[in-house]
């Protein structure tokens, strides 16, 4: 990996930079600490469309008991009761059906305990400190940001963007005068005639090398991530 205060390359599992002596965290680690994170809020996650199902299906049934009683406010539980539901589908699967943290829905639920629905006063509570913990947000996060996501016990890696590998893998460099393309090892510029000392060409070799080891490392990590991913599909469907 390379130091991320000097940019010297040093092993994947060094705690201090050689080059600068200041303290890192070894890559391998770092991995697998936001391996756990995202797997621990994919559970969350699914133990919350578990109390959204529970909640809804009671809040409803006390709506429906509260509002036949004269209860006005039963009709809010109701409401609360579906939207619940609704929320119960998108969350249960891994990855869920939608990617946005519902931070609202356990406010309203613990609101609905005034139609009657006094359970959803706890439900609420329960979920609302699951949303809110950072690995449920580190989890939202990774899921809009592409990382990869388990369905159906199946790992599915997002695309790199549209001709980014192809650019790193053409070796080119850009002229600091006219800002053309042109061959990494070049010591004129065939656009502007500026010319390129010895050191520049060296320093554009060594960036150049250090986006190859880069992208390098980036696809072992989205590797390693693939596995734990694998691993939480089989774990939440029950295999083996």
């Amino acid at each position: 990996m390379f130091c991320p205060y000097c940019a010297k390359d040093i092993p994947d599992d060094a705690v201090v930079c050689v080059g600068c002596g200041r303290p890192v965290t070894p890559l391998k680690q770092a991995a697998t600490s936001s391996q756990n994170v995202i797997g621990v809020g994919a559970k969350a996650v699914h133990d919350t469309a578990r109390g959204f199902l529970i909640g809804g299906i009671l809040s409803i049934i006390a709506g429906v008991i509260s509002t036949s009683a004269g209860w006005f406010f039963g009709i809010f539980t109701v409401i609360v009761g579906i939207i619940e539901l609704v929320y119960a589908y998108q969350y249960w699967p891994i990855p869920p059906r939608k990617t946005s943290n519902a931070t609202f829905l356990p406010i309203l639920e613990m609101i609905a305990a005034f139609g009657g629905s006094l359970w959803s006063l706890f439900i609420g509570a329960a979920n609302r400190k699951r949303l809110n913990s950072p690995e449920v947000k580190a989890y939202f996060l990774a899921l809009q940001s592409g990382q990869p996501v388990v369905i159906e016990s199946a790992s599915v890696m997002p695309a790199a963007p549209q001709g980014q590998m192809q650019v790193d893998q053409i070796r080119q460099k850009t002229c600091p005068k006219c800002s053309e393309k042109i061959q990494l090892e070049a010591l004129i510029c065939r656009y502007c005639g500026h010319q390129f000392s010895e050191t520049e060409v060296t320093e554009a070799q060594k960036d150049f090398q250090a986006r190859i080891e880069r992208d390098k490392a980036d696809t072992n990590i989205r590797e390693q991530q693939r596995k734990i991913f694998i691993h939480i599909g089989h774990f939440s469907t029950g295999q083996k």
